[in-house]
C-alpha cells in the first residue's frame, strides 16, 4: 500500500490524471480576462508550452496575446481544450 506522499504528482493538470493529490499545486486560471500584465506559463496536452507577460486579452476571454520570453517576439494563445494557463508571480 502507497502513501499518498508517494504518489507521482504534476504540475500540469490533465485528463489522464487520477491522483487529486496532484491538482493541489496549482490551478489553472479560467478567466483569461484578469491575465493583463500579468506572467504566465502556458500548458498545452499536459506540457509547459510557453512562458511570458500577457499584453492583451479579447473581451470574451478567447485569446490572448503573449510576449514571449523566447526568440519569438509575441504569439497567440487561443482558450481552446488541452491550454491552460497558470500565473507565475514574477
Amino acid at each position: 500500500m502507497k502513501l499518498e506522499d508517494d504518489l507521482p504528482t504534476s504540475t500540469t493538470p490533465n485528463q489522464a490524471q487520477t491522483n487529486v493529490h496532484s491538482f493541489a499545486l496549482w490551478q489553472p486560471v479560467d478567466d483569461w480576462t484578469v491575465l493583463t500584465d500579468q506572467d504566465v506559463e502556458v500548458h498545452t496536452q499536459g506540457s509547459v508550452t510557453d512562458r511570458g507577460r500577457v499584453e492583451a486579452v479579447m473581451a470574451d476571454g478567447s485569446l490572448l496575446w503573449l510576449i514571449q520570453d523566447g526568440p519569438h517576439s509575441r504569439r497567440v494563445v487561443e482558450q481552446q481544450p488541452g491550454t491552460y494557463i497558470r500565473r507565475t508571480w514574477n
